[in-house]
């Protein structure tokens, strides 16, 4: 549990560069930063090679959770409204 929860820390730190990046840069668009936020918890799961493949896809689920949450934080904020 402890291994899931450092990956979904992952997530949440590639997130918080990405909303970092967008109130620094209005006017650019990060089409590729949600890519980077699911996919770290993954990457960081496989590199640590300690999980089993139904905990790397629970930290797959997770990542894209909190993509998706994040995504719509944003979206709802207007910061993904782009130039």
């Amino acid at each position: 549990m402890f291994a899931l929860s450092r990956v979904g820390l992952a997530a949440i730190v590639v997130v918080a560069l990405w909303a970092i990046l967008i109130v620094a840069r209005p006017g650019v668009t990060f089409h590729l930063a949600p890519i980077f936020a699911a996919a770290a918890p993954v990457l960081l799961a496989r590199y640590e090679g300690r999980l089993k493949q139904l905990n790397v896809l629970c930290a797959a689920a997770l990542g894209l959770g909190i993509t998706l949450i994040a995504t719509f934080a944003f979206s709802a904020a207007g910061w993904l409204d782009g130039p």
